[in-house]
């Protein structure tokens, strides 16, 4: 299956959402504990593959402040990034993640998830909103 990946990159956990092309709805898949980013590269290649997913392309989510500026986290995400586009024959993109936390809340409250298990499903979350951010932000062009 042909897919476009979204990641939210934390410090302990990347949450990972696909979109089938041309679609604009994104869905969590799951959350990727973090191991360094070499092998949080290479953990997920095996879940993209064990998945049966063909990526054409991969939106990793860029922190910013609420003024647009970088912060601490945005390295990490840029080195994710960074080590997907040498690893991986498909594009990378980076899409602003600002309030994609919140949104993600916002969704796992109205589905009726109780927030004491949402912990790693905000992030996987997350990443949908992201994906989803970024999917508007290519057509409104």
């Amino acid at each position: 299956m042909r897919v476009i990946l979204g990641l939210d990159v934390g410090s302990k956990v990347i949450g990972v959402a696909r979109m089938l092309p041309d679609t604009g709805v994104a869905v969590a898949l799951w959350p990727l504990k973090r191991a360094g980013v070499r092998r949080d590269v290479e953990a997920l290649g095996r879940r993209v593959q064990a998945g049966g997913f063909e990526v054409i392309a991969v939106v990793v989510g860029l922190p910013l402040d609420e003024d647009g500026a970088e912060q601490r986290s945005t390295r990490l995400a840029r080195q994710v990034a960074e080590a997907l586009d040498a690893a991986w024959p498909c594009a990378v993109h980076m899409q602003d993640e600002t309030y994609s936390t919140l949104e993600a809340e916002h969704r796992l409250r109205a589905r009726g998830i109780a927030q004491r298990k949402w912990g790693p499903l905000v992030d996987a979350e997350a990443a949908a909103v992201i994906l989803e951010d970024w999917s508007s932000a290519q057509h409104e062009g």
